[in-house]
């Protein structure tokens, strides 16, 4: 071959050699292919205004959002099921995030006055944790300028008149008055009494805040008083459901369990090591080694990332290098970099995927960490003695750590069966347990299915606070 094609050649496969090096080295260090876009901070962040608009709709949701005109015992949840109105109220109260950062006036008071207010006129939104301002920075699009704020985790919207109306944010032990905010969509008062009265006439639940049946000085300190209870309903319909682990992995697991050799393994668990190395990391799959612990947990591991599947069939992964990361970076990537890794992770399952919400974020010194839960037709599905199924560590620039219960789950009612009716009389339930509200500790009283070593499972009445207590639902009298 002359000189004149050879160089050319020789140039194309040197540049090519180090393309490849490059894509190699930048997915050990990042977890990528390719690098990431950069976003550099939250008020770029409509670029990727649809992007969030999704994410508000599938992972970032309110636990809870209630409604009351103040008439007595009338306190309505708004459900996933409730004609879109759900996810619009959410969509709309984090527009209203954004209108009130730039506020510069606002009351200051202690976490009595939330108790003061609830049970008025509107809406109440409860995240279910103290979500940090820079996330909800993010997801609002602004940059908030009461720097007293670090979280927030209710949100409270009083409409006072056609398109204005009063917010109050909880903030750990404050409570922060907005007056005279300009509402938007269904928060304006026309809309929140159309939707208050169809709401009303389609529960099928009646549930109340704590303060509307009770002087809430008896239980001060125990329950807050925006808990919603219900006192009046002993025949509800609530589905049991199935609950298991990815097929890929429990079977892989169990069988690698009983191998006689795992020096020597047979060919279905080769097949089931290859068919799980391949659908988690794709083409690389040749780089990461196999090893089998005594345990018979399956690791697959490289230079930099190590991933281990238990007997149990959860999964936990470790970034190798973590303890050089120095900093953590805008939290807006590091969540992206979470969502990334539950794709990797959702691969591994052959169903049609699960609702995962964002149930708590937290700020740590050196990582973002991101818990999900699954639910399931509005009900929460909780770890035995746990709220969360997975947890992410990430930074803007990766994911450090996971520790995941991966589960498939579905109606378990047979076809023609008849709907299994409970009796929800949160009294009831507490009294015949030698229980009573004015012993007991929670910030929030709710309906979830609880997953232990069954795999059909019936819906509990949870109490959460610094521990969760779960009581058994009786099943309603004909």
């Amino acid at each position: 071959m002359s000189k004149k094609f050879a160089y050319p050649i020789l140039i194309i496969l040197i540049l090519l050699t180090a393309f490849q090096s490059f894509m190699l080295i930048n997915y050990h260090s990042t977890g990528r292919l390719l690098p990431k876009r950069v976003i550099t901070g939250p008020n770029t962040v409509t670029d990727v205004m649809n992007f969030e608009e999704y994410l508000l709709e599938t992972f970032i949701l309110p636990f809870e959002i209630t409604m009351t005109t103040g008439e007595g015992l009338n306190v309505h949840k708004i459900t996933n099921e409730s004609d879109g109105y759900y996810n619009q109220i959410w969509k709309n109260t984090v527009t209203l995030l954004g209108t009130i950062a730039d506020m510069k006036l606002y009351e200051i008071y202690d976490a009595d006055k939330w108790n003061e207010m609830t049970g008025k006129s509107g809406y109440i939104i409860k995240l279910g944790y103290d979500c940090p301002i820079e996330f909800i920075n993010w997801i609002s699009g602004s940059v908030n300028t009461n720097n007293e704020i670090k979280s927030m985790n209710k949100v409270m919207i009083l409409p006072t008149a056609s398109d204005e109306g009063d917010v109050y944010i909880k903030s750990d032990d404050k409570v922060y008055r907005y007056i005279g905010v300009k509402l938007s969509g269904l928060l304006q008062q026309d809309k929140f009494l159309s939707i208050y009265e169809e709401i009303k006439q389609a529960s099928e639940i009646t549930y109340v805040y704590l303060n509307e049946v009770a002087s809430y000085d008896n239980f001060k300190g125990n329950i807050e008083p925006d808990t919603t209870v219900v006192i009046m309903n002993n025949r509800a319909a609530i589905g049991s459901i199935r609950v298991v682990g990815y097929e890929l992995l429990t079977e892989c697991m169990f069988n690698l369990q009983i191998e006689p050799d795992i020096n020597n393994l047979s060919a279905s668990v080769t097949q089931y090591i290859s068919e799980i190395k391949s659908r988690l990391f794709g083409v690389y799959s040749d780089v990461y080694k196999v090893l089998i612990a005594q345990n018979r947990d399956l690791t697959f591991s490289d230079q930099y990332n190590i991933y281990s599947i238990h007997s149990d069939g959860s999964i936990t992964y470790r970034y190798l290098s973590a303890s050089y990361i120095q900093e953590k970076g805008e939290i807006s990537q590091a969540f992206n970099n979470a969502l990334g890794m539950l794709t990797d992770l959702a691969t591994l399952s052959g169903a049609v995927q699960n609702k995962l919400l964002l149930t708590s974020v937290e700020v740590l010194n050196d990582s973002y960490q991101f818990n999900f839960t699954y639910y399931f037709n509005g009900y929460p599905v909780l770890l035995k003695e746990e709220r969360n199924c997975i947890s992410i560590n990430a930074t803007a620039d990766r994911v450090i750590s996971v520790d995941a219960n991966l589960f498939d789950i579905s109606d378990a009612s047979l076809p023609n069966d008849e709907e299994d009716m409970y009796d929800l009389r949160t009294f009831n339930m507490l009294s015949e347990r030698d229980m009573v509200l004015g012993s007991i500790k929670a910030d929030s009283m709710y309906i979830a299915y609880v997953k232990d070593v069954n795999t059909v499972l019936l819906p509990r009445w949870i109490i959460e606070a610094d521990e969760i207590t779960v009581l058994e639902l009786k099943e309603a009298e004909d």
